[in-house]
C-alpha cells in the first residue's frame, strides 16, 4: 500500500493510477480502514484474463520462487496479467538449482510440482553452517 499526497492510497506504488482507478482509494471519500477492509481485499478478488498468464502463471508451481506480480507485468508490457519472460527465467533458473524442476521442463507443465516441494522439503538441511 502506498500513500499518497492527496489523501489517496494505492494498491501498489508501481501500479499505476490511470488507467488503473480501481487501484487508487481516496480518503476524502471513505476512511483508511474502509480502504484496508473493503477496498483492497475487494481488489485481490480481480481475475487474471489473460489466456498466457492463465496457461502458465495460474498453474505453476514456483511461486514461492517467482517475482511475478501485478506491477512488474504493467512495468514490463501494459498490462497487470501477462507473463514477465525473465521472472520466469530466473525463477527456473533457481528452481533447477534445488532440483525440483529438470533441464527441459517448464514449471506450469509439471503435475507433481507439490509432491517435488514436499521432498525438498524434508529433505535434511545440507547448510554446514547451521
Amino acid at each position: 500500500m502506498a500513500r499518497h499526497l492527496y489523501r489517496r492510497v494505492r494498491v501498489c506504488p508501481d501500479v499505476p493510477a490511470p488507467p488503473y482507478k480501481d487501484t487508487v482509494y481516496d480518503l476524502h471519500k471513505g476512511t483508511l480502514k474502509e480502504a484496508l477492509t473493503v477496498f483492497f481485499p475487494k481488489f485481490r478478488e480481480r481475475k487474471a484474463g489473460n489466456p498466457e498468464y492463465l496457461r502458465r502463471c495460474a498453474v505453476c508451481f514456483l511461486k514461492g520462487l517467482c517475482e511475478q506480480c501485478p506491477a512488474k507485468s504493467w512495468m514490463e508490457n501494459g498490462t497487470l496479467d501477462t507473463p514477465v519472460e525473465y521472472l520466469c527465467d530466473v525463477a527456473h533458473a533457481q528452481a533447477r538449482y534445488l532440483g525440483l524442476i529438470g533441464e527441459d521442463e517448464k514449471a506450469w507443465e509439471v503435475t507433481d510440482g507439490k509432491e517435488r516441494v514436499e521432498r525438498f522439503s524434508a529433505r535434511p538441511n545440507q547448510n554446514p553452517t547451521t
